[in-house]
């Protein structure tokens, strides 16, 4: 897999969005393995056929697979924050088990199987009351909850759905445990380290019990954090904690793989080809640096460490998933067919035993991939891929006209043309087409017909024509002088840079005709003012990075990473208050997030949010530069320079002025983080007690008619 170069300043250049979150309706089953894949498994050990007997066979021989196993429920489980305690050990144990029995029933027939796995999650349904640990590590309660979930889910999840129901699984019982996953679900929504792989943990507890539940709310909290997770792995494939240690950083990597494997299964593949500007899929980056320290010629050599890692996942997921989008993962691949193979399931913290059900996948049935960078028609082996690595002696190639090409550049941008090398370029022409989009499923618009190469050059040729705003674009052969071949070593999309108003400040309108406001920083944030006035200025702030940040009254806007309504209350700007400026073409700009999603007015009838996979008209804004300040002044009056605050620095009081005959205004002050510490309305003093706060940086903002000013102050 290669990279997309665009000319000019997008440095959206492959900012991968993820395409989907929840679907309208989950497919079920759907976390791990769905009915098409789960009635490959059982035809291809019939036949006694291919790599997933071997991994069947490993998870039968376990003792967790075997019909004489018992559970062992517990009502409190205890956990210990390093180590590991009886309690927290049969929590995973017998959650593998409910699994592996799901499996062996699925692929035997054999009811007894069944049975084993519904006593199990009954067990533990009509048991299991709560979680308890040490004082003062009650974080270590949501890790272990956010590691057992997934494997609790991925066994019930076939139990539940698999051919429509056939267990028969009594719905009081699936009720049961669905009270048991609420209760657990407590706990992944408790208090958390802001470490990488406890993070990713708990994504991947949200998205599969949000599947079983049918809660999108659950799944796309997961989803929306996960993605900016997969964005922490940098261009050279570094994920986070892999200095760490070989452990914790293999956690990272098992949480990631198996949080887009879950997506996969419900339609998009979106979180394996997410790029964000990088040349190849982050995961995919990642997966194979981290395939090359195990092989023992990456940086850090954990080969050593290997003999562990070999029979544990997320391996299998990683290759066959690739594999299946057509893109290389040597390293990858290396290490499955040499190590790795078959996955064993010691690694009882995620689910295993991947080489049973992951090791060959059944054709035809794979979903919607989300925004591939390179895909084709068909290739001679000689893959989509090859054409992304300025490598001009690699290519694709696909043989009959009407063969194609098609980039995703992970989000609208002006394209104006594209840059294509020719294999064999210098000895015979080559006949295309390139066509556009931005919704492949809605159809392709022709932007230039018959184009033809010079047959003199080998290196890239220049083929221009009128920007057009667009998403997708497509190369459609026609053959060669010599033949039927379409033969292409490199191509890169050309595009134009977006005007930026860096330094002004502008107003947004949404599709409802409505100005979209700060409100103040008090709440979130709505497209519903009529007119452009203090609350609904925002200054354009450049936020590196070929990013943006908008602020208004001294605070920024956050996205809040999509997980509730937008604001406009942060002191700085971090990654959830950076935006991607999106020109669409006509005029109107979108805003997407730190999570790869859109801001949405929600047309004003709720505040507004960052949830939106794709632009549409709710996502669109018209947009102006807001007069000079001596001109409008953002519709407050000359009032606000009668308007000031003392001393500065503060000790054990703030006092404030405001302009004569003010009748009640409103006060709120803000530490540096952005949160609250103080608000009243309809005051009528001029002071504040400031005697019990904290040091540091205060932010106080007053608003009555007329007058709407904020500062800053300082208690030392």
């Amino acid at each position: 897999m290669k990279k997309i170069l665009l000319t000019g300043m997008l440095a959206v250049a492959l900012l991968t969005s993820a395409f989907a979150q929840a679907p309208a309706a989950f497919r079920h089953p759907g976390v791990f393995s769905s009915q098409a894949e789960l009635a490959f498994i059982k035809s291809k050990v019939a036949a006694n056929s291919g790599p997933i007997v071997q991994g069947y066979n490993v998870l039968a021989g376990d003792s967790r697979a075997n019909l004489n196993y018992n559970p062992e429920p517990y009502a409190v489980v205890y956990v210990v924050g390093s180590g590991g305690s009886p309690q927290e050990a049969a929590f995973r144990r017998d959650a593998h088990a409910a699994y592996a029995h799901a499996i062996r029933w699925v692929v035997t027939g054999n009811v007894s199987h069944r049975n084993k796995a519904v006593q199990i999650l009954n067990a533990w349904s009509a048991t299991f009351q709560s979680m308890t640990t040490d004082a003062g590590t009650p974080n270590q309660r949501t890790l272990e909850a956010s590691w057992a979930l997934p494997i609790w889910v991925a066994g019930a999840e076939i139990i539940r759905y698999y051919n429509n129901g056939a267990a028969g699984w009594a719905p009081s019982e699936v009720t049961r445990f669905e009270s048991f996953i609420n209760k657990v679900l407590t706990y992944v929504n408790g208090p958390i380290y802001q470490t990488a792989n406890w993070l990713i943990s708990k994504d991947l507890a949200l998205m599969s019990a949000g599947i079983f539940m049918n809660n999108a709310s659950l799944y796309n909290q997961g989803y929306n954090h996960v993605t900016g997770q997969l964005d922490q792995i940098n261009t050279a494939g570094q994920i986070p904690e892999l200095f760490r240690d070989f452990v914790h950083s293999q956690y990272v990597l098992i949480g990631l793989s198996q949080c887009a494997e879950v997506a996969h299964q419900q339609g998009s593949d979106a979180l394996f080809t997410r790029t964000s500007g990088a040349s190849q899929p982050r995961l995919l980056l990642g997966a194979e640096a981290y395939a090359k320290g195990l092989l023992g010629t990456g940086s850090p050599n954990y080969r050593a460490d290997s003999e562990w890692a070999r029979k544990s996942a997320p391996y299998e997921i990683l290759l066959s998933r690739y594999t299946a989008l057509g893109l290389s993962v040597p390293q990858t691949r290396t290490y499955v067919l040499n190590q790795n193979r078959p996955e064993t399931a010691i690694e009882d913290h995620f689910l295993g035993w991947l080489s049973a059900t992951h090791a060959e996948l059944p054709t035809g049935t794979d979903p919607n991939p989300g925004c591939v960078p390179a895909a084709a028609s068909s290739d001679d082996g000689n893959v989509p891929s090859n054409v992304l690595d300025n490598d001009l002696n690699t290519r694709w190639s696909a043989n009959g006209d009407g063969q194609w090409i098609q980039f995703c550049l992970g989000a609208p941008a002006s394209v104006t043309g594209v840059q294509i090398a020719f294999y064999s370029g210098d000895t015979r022409t080559t006949t295309f087409d390139v066509q556009v989009s931005n919704n492949p499923s809605a159809g392709w618009t022709t932007v230039s017909a018959g184009l033809t190469s010079s047959g003199t050059s080998v290196e890239l040729e220049t083929f221009s024509f009128t920007p057009v705003t667009a998403q997708y674009v497509r190369i459609l052969g026609h053959g060669n002088s010599v033949n039927g071949w379409n033969s292409l070593t490199e191509v890169k999309v050309s595009t134009a840079a977006p005007t930026i108003p860096i330094g002004q400040t502008i107003w947004l309108r949404g599709f409802n005709n409505q100005y979209v406001s700060s409100k103040n920083g008090v709440g979130p944030m709505w497209c519903n003012a009529t007119a452009v006035a203090g609350w609904n200025g925002f200054l354009v702030v450049d936020a590196g990075g070929g990013k943006i940040a908008l602020q208004n009254q001294g605070m920024f806007v956050s996205s809040e990473n999509g997980t509730q309504a937008i604001t406009c209350n942060r002191a700085t700007y971090e990654d959830w208050e950076k935006f991607d400026w999106v020109a669409n073409t006509d005029g109107t700009i979108s805003l997407r997030g730190f999570n790869g999603f859109y801001v949405s007015s929600e047309n004003g009838t709720v505040a507004m949010t960052c949830t939106r996979a794709t632009i549409g008209g709710w996502e669109a804004f018209a947009w102006g530069v807001v007069a000079p300040a001596g001109a409008a002044r953002l519709a407050v009056t000359a009032t606000n320079d009668a308007v000031s605050v003392y001393p500065n620095t503060v000790s054990d009081k703030v006092n404030y002025t405001l302009p004569e005959g003010t009748q009640g205004h409103r006060v709120q002050v803000k530490d540096q983080t952005g949160r609250v510490v103080y608000t009243a309305t309809n005051v009528d003093a001029t002071s504040l007690d400031a005697s019990n706060w904290k040091s540091g940086l205060y932010y106080i903002m007053i608003t009555a008619d007329g007058v709407q000013k904020s500062f800053k102050v300082i208690k030392p």
